[in-house]
């Protein structure tokens, strides 16, 4: 299984999340409510904004027998997954992505929508347009990261020795990083095993 190649799995909890506008509000404010009920905070009279968590889930960096990518069947790209715990759809456009930690703005993600309490399947296939990024994952050692429209970091992993077909993943849904016996791409990550490094 090659466990021996795992020498670093490290999340970074960022403690951030993407702000989603109440229903009845276009802008981007300030959680909170003053208890009246009408969806407003009495210290400046905006409208509440709800804040949910994102998460990096699982991510294969050198994909030798998953073909993902639904316009080209024989191609085997690198992925990351991503998912949404909450109760609600969440738009990405305007959320960026990249494998450079000090280059937040690599690739700006279009018109998709995370479903809630669902993933998508992001392809690192150097291929730009729907759930493609611009660049690959280094199965020797890289990072990812996901940020909302502001620029604020919601979730950042950094790993390195990733063998070939060997996937990173969040077990359980959303808790720490490690290496799965398997990998649960647009799935929940419960159904594979932690593999003992």
């Amino acid at each position: 299984m090659h466990l021996e190649r795992l020498a670093l799995l490290t999340a970074l909890a960022m403690g951030c999340a993407p702000t989603i506008p109440g229903s009845n509000d276009k802008e981007t404010g300030t959680v909170g409510d003053d208890g009246g009920g009408d969806g407003t905070d009495t210290a400046g009279g905006e409208p509440v904004v709800e804040t949910y968590r994102l998460y990096i889930n699982e991510l294969m960096a050198s994909n030798s027998s998953l073909a993902l990518d639904p316009d080209d069947p024989e191609a085997t790209p690198d992925w990351v997954e991503i998912h949404n715990p909450n109760p609600v759809d969440i738009e990405l456009a305007g959320f960026t992505v990249t494998d450079d930690l000090d280059e937040p703005g690599m690739h700006t993600l279009g018109d998709l929508v995370l479903p809630a309490e669902g993933f998508i399947v992001l392809l690192a296939d150097d291929l730009t347009g729907g759930i493609h990024m611009p660049f690959k994952l280094g199965s020797e050692g890289d990072a990812f990261g996901l940020y909302d429209p502001e620029g604020v970091p919601l979730d950042q992993i950094e790993y390195t020795d990733l063998g070939d077909d060997q996937v990173a993943g969040r077990h359980p849904d959303d808790g720490p990083l490690v290496l799965l016996s398997e990998p649960t791409p647009g799935e929940s990550n419960d159904s594979a095993s932690v593999l003992e490094p």
